[in-house]
């Protein structure tokens, strides 16, 4: 019966790989086109903007496993981009991977002073390269969903003692542990609030 108990939390706590959502950004409609069929076949949600404003609105809507960002767009270039996409609370921590043909640009993003973790790619872009840094991102995304779906599982049932110990007459060593259960629970709240994430390199 544990068993079965143990194993059905597993699968409500799992992140199933088609809830996975890319965001390409490149003003290149064809760019897109084969971003767009070379990343659908691994399961993902792969989302177009032609623009970084088409980007930001995107990026209120939904939350992205990794960004791809091209730097050389009219208007609002990937960097400018990138540093509005960061203020957005889905993507403040999101790895975002910019791309680029022109050389000088791999300096520009290194000079930059965008935080969270990031990548670069030149184009044209080699496909098996792409592919494996945007898993690598995946996979990320997926391992950062399993700790906080668990984090909040386990603030739950931290809740729920709490309450137990406050309606019982407990003996004051299992009120000592509940206390200490409360002030871990509390520290784990802050360290995922204030988790970044490394380098996507």
């Amino acid at each position: 019966m544990n068993d079965r108990l143990g194993e059905a939390a597993e699968r409500a706590l799992s992140v199933p790989v088609s809830s996975v959502n890319i965001l390409v950004v490149d003003d290149n409609p064809a760019n897109r086109t084969a971003f767009e069929s070379l990343l659908q076949p691994l399961g993902y949600s792969v989302f177009l903007a032609a623009s970084g404003q088409e980007a930001l609105l995107l990026a209120s809507r939904y939350r992205f496993a990794v960004v791809l960002l091209d730097v050389r767009m009219p208007e609002m270039d990937g960097l400018e981009t990138a540093t509005y996409l960061r203020r957005k609370p889905f993507c403040r921590t999101t790895p975002i991977v910019f791309m680029s043909a022109h050389p000088e640009t791999a300096l520009d993003v290194s000079r930059s002073s965008l935080e969270g973790p990031t990548g670069y790619i030149f184009s044209p872009v080699d496909s098996e390269i792409l592919v494996w840094k945007v898993k690598n991102c995946v996979d990320l995304f997926l391992r950062i969903e399993r700790v906080d779906f668990r984090a909040a599982y386990l603030w739950h049932a931290a809740e729920q003692f709490q309450k137990c110990l406050a309606s019982s007459k407990a003996e004051p060593e299992l009120r000592e542990s509940g206390a200490r259960l409360a002030k871990a629970v509390e520290g784990l709240k802050e360290v995922l609030a204030e988790r970044s994430g490394p380098s996507v390199d």
